[in-house]
C-alpha cells in the first residue's frame, strides 16, 4: 500500500524561503552552509524547499550560525502562503547590498546611494 506524501506546510516553507535569503545574502553554498550546521546539503535543499522541517534544535544553531533572531524566520499569519509572497531581495538586490557594503569609505558609499536613488527617481518618472 502506497503512502502519499504529506503536504508541505507553508510555515515551513516560509522558514526556508527566509533561510535561502540568508544564505544567498551570505554568499554561501548549501554545502559550506550544510557543514557549518552538520548536515548534507540535500537537508538543507530539503529545508529551504519546505519538503523538509527544521527541528528547534537545528533552528536554534542556524539564528548563531547566520547571526540572526529567531523571529528572522516567521512572518505574521496573512504572509505565510509563499506561493502568492515575493522574496524579501531577489539575487540582483543582494548582490547590490553586497557590492555597496564593499566600497571603500563613507564618500564613495554616499555617491552611489545617491547615483542609486537618481537612478530611481528617473525610473519612477519614466525618464529611462
Amino acid at each position: 500500500m502506497k503512502q502519499t506524501p504529506k503536504p508541505i506546510d507553508p510555515i515551513d516553507c516560509q522558514i526556508g524561503e527566509r533561510l535561502r535569503q540568508k544564505r544567498n545574502y551570505l554568499n554561501l553554498s548549501q554545502t559550506e552552509l550544510g557543514q557549518k550546521l552538520g548536515v548534507s546539503r540535500i537537508k538543507i535543499g530539503q529545508y529551504e524547499s519546505g519538503a523538509r522541517s527544521i527541528p528547534a534544535s537545528q533552528l536554534l544553531k542556524l539564528t548563531q550560525i547566520l547571526n540572526v533572531n529567531i523571529t528572522f524566520f516567521f512572518h505574521s499569519s496573512d504572509e505565510l502562503d509563499s506561493e502568492n509572497s515575493e522574496p524579501l531581495l531577489n539575487k540582483d538586490a543582494i548582490n547590490l547590498i553586497r557590492d555597496f557594503e564593499n566600497l571603500d569609505g563613507p564618500d564613495v558609499k554616499k555617491a552611489f546611494a545617491d547615483v542609486m536613488e537618481r537612478t530611481a527617481q528617473l525610473l519612477q518618472n519614466k525618464i529611462i
